[in-house]
């Protein structure tokens, strides 16, 4: 049955538990810190430090059951425990050197050559276990006042100094080995990432520092050299009875006030991590902020390159605006002065000579009738009456081309009512022929070339053919349009010099040349005569109509 837990047990069951807990709570935050990335030297070398106060704290809880199973022993029930926390404390202290010489390594790359010492260190540790089974230690008595502060007071028989246990040993190798260069590198190590948090702006960061460096000092004299009592030095000078002799107070008071310290310190210092990832976030952000005003500047002046972009096209759509106007000016200038013109020559060709030819034939009759010639005055009257026929016939003829308008919407239309006219006026039947598959649209000079040459061709078979048909034919052949006037009068010879002053012909072959037409004729004496004209869809803006409507 357990002996009754003394108020000394109670005190060092407190020391224990505080200890254990404060070295297991450090691990633990450290641990979820180490699970955010960080560009810091100091993430890297954290896990080690993260395992050394999981397993440092999981010893000193199983010291504190030792504590309360110490009357176990006797009965060979603690040699399990006793091992399992020799290897605890071990593993602890090599991870302790490992964050220690990771972290001082990467802040002072010269001291790389430290990084194989954990590893040498343990092999060393693990040779002292060897030791003992080869070459016993004498066994020593009890400290000399009769107290044993191993664990606790009172119990000196129980965790007699070492005399054959290679456990107790092993314990004090691990500490001299493994546990107090831990601490010192480890305090090292917290004192060479002081000066880094300065350059960052943290002083509060960097004195907490200098605070978990001292606390592991500290922990490196009560803890790694202050050990159980052993027949060699160290340990027969510097151990838990004469510690307590000198001071009045247990080593193990001291370790834990200095494993609360590194836990409080090394906790604050991990808030480095929430400040760079503030730091972090108020970067992106003002990056952001500043990509947004880049964009926004960009974007304004995009626009004014727009804006002035706009005005220079706003401008010069005017200028081409007062240059179209200028142009279409001048293109009914123009087509003013060629009407003219047109109006010139068919008065030449008809009004003028007519009046002229009745001029002549006055005089012949003012003779006749001098003399008394009647009869021949008669003859006379009858040809001056046909030439004035004649002429009010051409005169009607160029007010009815002067009335004629096209426009794109109504060519057939106004075809087919000119020669509506043209038949009242002539007696000549005049007929429009369409092809189902030759329905057009013209560019509005096209229509107006395309009439007057039409208007012409017709004044020509009113005035020279002697017909009694006359066709206007409109077809596609391949990508051309062809426009056509036939007629079954007398015809005529294409190849004869035309007649003195009749400019007809001409005049229709410059009015397609224009327009970039071609123009023929075909005739022969007897024969009628065929008017041609061939207009290009991509010369004279033609633009193809399917039957069913417009393309």
């Amino acid at each position: 049955m357990p002996a009754q837990v003394s108020p000394t047990d109670l005190l060092f069951l407190a020391f224990f538990f505080v200890y254990g807990l404060a070295l297991f709570s450090l691990g633990l935050a450290v641990a979820l810190e180490t699970r955010h990335s960080s560009a810091t030297e100091l993430a890297a070398s954290l896990k080690y430090l993260a395992a050394f106060g999981l397993l440092h704290g999981t010893l000193e809880w199983l010291n504190a059951r030792i504590v309360l199973d110490r009357t176990a022993e006797a009965h060979g029930e603690l040699s399990m425990v006793r091992l399992v926390a020799v290897i605890l404390l071990a593993g602890s202290a090599t991870c302790l050197m490992m964050f220690g010489t990771r972290l001082l390594t990467s802040l002072q790359p010269s001291y790389r050559w430290l990084l194989p010492l954990p590893w040498v260190l343990l092999v060393g540790w693990l040779v002292t276990l060897v030791i003992p089974h080869f070459s016993p230690i004498a066994e020593v008595g009890r400290p000399g006042n009769a107290v044993c502060l191993d664990c606790h007071r009172g119990q000196s028989q129980v965790f007699i100094a070492a005399s054959e246990n290679w456990l107790t040993q092993a314990e004090i190798w691990a500490r001299y080995l493994l546990y107090f260069p831990g601490s010192i590198l480890a305090a090292l190590a917290l004192l060479a990432q002081r000066p880094r948090f300065l350059d960052l702006g943290l002083p509060r960061l960097a004195r907490y520092c200098a605070g978990a460096a001292g606390a592991f000092l500290v922990n490196a004299l009560v803890a790694g050299l202050v050990v159980t009592p052993a027949p060699y030095g160290p340990a027969s000078v510097l151990n838990y009875a004469t510690f307590s002799r000198l001071l009045g107070l247990p080593p193990q008071l001291f370790s834990t006030i200095a494993s609360v310290v590194v836990a409080y310190c090394v906790v604050q210092i991990l808030n480095v991590f929430e400040i760079e990832r503030a730091r972090q976030l108020a970067r992106a952000n003002e990056e952001r902020f500043a990509a947004q005003q880049e964009a926004l500047e960009t974007q304004r002046r995009a626009q004014a390159e727009m804006a002035e972009w706009n005005r220079q096209l706003e401008a010069r759509v005017q200028e081409r605006t007062r240059q179209l106007e200028a142009l279409h000016a001048q293109l009914k200038d123009m087509a003013v002065l060629e009407e003219r013109d047109r109006i010139a020559r068919e008065l030449h060709d008809s009004l003028a000579q007519a009046l002229g030819y009745l001029s002549l034939r006055a005089s012949v009759l003012g003779g006749h009738l001098e003399v008394g010639r009647l009869d021949q005055a008669a003859a006379e009257l009858e040809l001056i009456q046909q030439v004035v026929d004649d002429a009010y016939a051409d005169v009607r003829e160029a007010i009815l081309g002067l009335r004629t308008k096209t426009t794109r919407a109504d060519l057939l239309p106004t075809l087919e009512e000119y020669l509506s006219r043209f038949s009242l006026q002539t007696g000549i039947k005049a007929e429009l022929d369409v092809s189902r598959d030759a329905t057009f649209r013209f560019s509005p000079t096209v229509e107006i070339q395309l009439i007057r040459v039409i208007q012409e061709a017709l004044s020509n078979v009113r005035k020279h053919a002697g017909a009694e048909r006359v066709k206007v034919r409109l077809r596609r052949e391949g990508g051309r349009a062809l426009v056509s006037v036939e007629d079954d009068g007398r015809g005529f010879d294409p190849t004869a010099a035309p007649a003195s002053g009749h400019f007809g012909l001409t005049t229709m072959r410059e009015r397609m040349q224009i327009v970039g037409g071609e123009f023929s004729v075909e005739s022969a004496p007897g024969q009628g005569t065929r008017v041609v004209v061939s207009l290009p869809a991509e010369v004279a803006g033609v633009v193809e109509e399917s039957a069913g409507g417009k393309q």
